[in-house]
């Protein structure tokens, strides 16, 4: 009856590892995800620093017209909107700048959240067969366990002289 048990015990011990591998399928989903929310946060960083430099700018601008119109000096001639014009083409192409590294940055995040998706799905296909390798090797335990009592009980009998 011992050995029943413990073969029985082997069996259940090998459905309790089934789960492993969906642990692991879980975490390289999650992994993927967190690839991905940092990809869009990252949208959300650069257009927010765009925003800063655009009001910088506007303040700048500001600035120098208040303080060329002070000195009596037209703001809209001369040296005061050749720096305007200038400055406003460096801005814009900081702008671009920064949204060109961020394409860059956010497809390396997107393209590692995609080698985690495959992965993934590759450890979704592995926890299949080690599922069934783990049972096999479980219900493989308790049949020689079976068969090992059923020897020793028809020997027992034997000796008894059934």
């Amino acid at each position: 009856m011992i050995p029943m048990l413990t073969g029985a015990l082997q069996v259940y011990g090998a459905f309790q590892e089934l789960n492993a591998p969906d642990i692991n399928y879980d975490i390289l989903g999650l992994s993927a995800t967190q690839k991905e929310l940092q990809a869009d946060n990252m949208e959300l960083e650069v257009e927010q620093e765009a925003n800063r430099l655009r009001e910088e700018y506007i303040q700048a601008v500001g600035s120098a017209q208040y303080g060329a119109a002070r000195r009596g000096v037209k703001v809209g001639e001369g040296n005061i909107q050749e720096d305007i014009e200038e400055s406003a083409g460096a801005v814009g192409k900081d702008i671009q700048t920064q949204r060109k590294n961020l394409e860059y940055k956010k497809g390396q995040l997107k393209r590692g959240a995609s080698r985690l998706r495959t992965a993934q799905e590759a450890q979704k296909e592995i926890g299949q067969y080690e599922r069934i390798g783990r049972a096999a090797s479980g219900i493989r335990g308790a049949m020689s366990d079976y068969q090992k009592t059923t020897r020793k009980t028809a020997q027992q009998i034997a000796l008894l002289g059934g």
